[in-house]
């Protein structure tokens, strides 16, 4: 395992990624803290990232419902929702995570770290809500939704796609939006690092 000085570091390097220097650093900390690790350390006043999980996934259906509005303008109720559905699905999480490559930072338990859990999509997914849920508190909501912006970007523009298909363009031009290598090639270079106006 790293040493505290070598975390940091690491979670600092996170940090210019997001394009968010944490006030209070700990949240971030927290956010990587699987239970399957807190559950395991004689330290019983350390938290584990399950309430950070269960406040993110809040301010991301916030954050997203409001970008989709001002992108949808014209869009019924109904039809929000499955966009919705579809950027913050687990899969859409997953993706997040591997592009920032949230996995490395993760804090497991000796079961879950034999089990490969760094790399499952249900635990990095719930780690990406974690991260909103640090980076919520200890910023603020519009500091929150200016990153939710330009990390689900791609997620936003994958919805406009598969809208389009449903009115019979050629599915051609919609699967480059859902393959794994077009994330890596159109997103990793936007993120490294994000810089915010």
């Amino acid at each position: 395992m790293m040493d505290l000085t070598t975390e940091n570091t690491r979670l600092d390097e996170l940090g210019h990624k997001l394009g968010h220097t944490f006030t209070h650093p700990e949240l971030l900390s927290q956010a990587f803290r699987h239970a399957s690790y807190v559950n395991e350390q004689a330290d019983s006043n350390l938290e584990d990232n399950e309430r950070l999980e269960f406040l993110g996934d809040a301010v991301l259906d916030l954050a997203i419902s409001h970008l989709l509005m001002k992108r949808f303008e014209n869009a019924e109720e109904g039809d929000l929702s499955k966009f919705r559905a579809m950027v913050v699905d687990e899969a859409g999480l997953y993706q997040i995570a591997l592009m920032l490559g949230l996995g490395d930072y993760l804090l497991l338990g000796k079961g879950e770290e034999l089990g490969r859990g760094r790399e499952k999509p249900s635990i990095l997914a719930n780690t990406t809500e974690a991260l909103i849920g640090a980076l919520y508190l200890d910023a603020g909501f519009d500091t929150a939704l200016e990153v939710i912006g330009k990390l689900f970007s791609p997620l936003l523009e994958r919805s406009m796609i598969i809208r389009a298909s449903s009115r019979n363009i050629p599915r051609r031009h919609t699967r480059p939006y859902l393959n794994t290598n077009w994330w890596k090639r159109s997103v990793l270079p936007m993120i490294k690092p994000l810089k915010w106006h």
